[in-house]
Parts: structure tokens; C-alpha cells; sequence
């Protein structure tokens, strides 16, 4: 498998825990929640609406454009704090955490 094809696979595993925990939602945020230049857009997201909203399309679209990957980023110690006592914090770790550790190979 390539690293392209297991990012995909990863993306679709991290929206099957946000869907089966009912966290992943029907209608889009207001643009301007989308604007923000923090970090995760934490002042306007939650962690799961990022990854909803941001962080899959964003890959995706890498991954159907065929571009490089990113290389070397860390989301799973956001997705530990914000995560806590989230009956699918578990679920959602494994899968940020692969992602981080996939981004990381060369």
C-alpha cells in the first residue's frame, strides 16, 4: 500500500468514529468560522468540526491532486486534550496518531 493509499484509508477511518459517534455534522459552519488563523481554529472549531470541516478536505484534496504529502506534523496531543472523556477518544487517537506517524516517514 502506498502512503497515498493509507492516508486515504486513514481519512475514511477518522470520518467513520466522527459518524458512528454522531459527532460528524449534516450542514457546514458559518464561513467566517472557517477564517480562523489559529492553530486547529480553536477560537471558532471544535476539534472534531476541524476535522471535519478543515483537516479531511484539505487531505483529500492533496490526495486527489496527487501532490506531495505534508510532512511531519503532530494533531494527535491537540485530539488528547480536546478528546478527554469523549467515549471515542480512544478510537480518534489511534487513527491521529497513525496519521502522525505516517507524515513522519520519509
Amino acid at each position: 500500500m502506498t502512503k497515498h493509499q493509507r492516508c486515504q484509508q486513514l481519512l475514511a477511518e477518522l470520518k467513520r468514529v466522527l459518524v458512528d459517534n454522531e459527532v460528524w455534522q449534516i450542514a457546514p459552519p458559518e464561513p467566517s468560522r472557517l477564517e480562523s488563523v489559529m492553530p486547529f481554529s480553536a477560537d471558532m472549531l471544535s476539534g472534531e468540526e476541524w476535522l471535519q470541516w478543515v483537516f479531511i478536505p484539505r487531505m483529500t484534496a492533496v490526495l486527489e491532486q496527487a501532490h506531495p504529502l505534508p510532512h511531519g506534523f503532530e494533531i494527535s496531543p491537540y485530539f488528547e486534550e480536546v478528546t478527554k472523556g469523549q467515549p471515542y477518544a480512544a478510537a480518534l487517537l489511534e487513527i491521529t496518531q497513525d496519521l502522525d506517524r505516517l507524515m513522519g516517514e520519509q
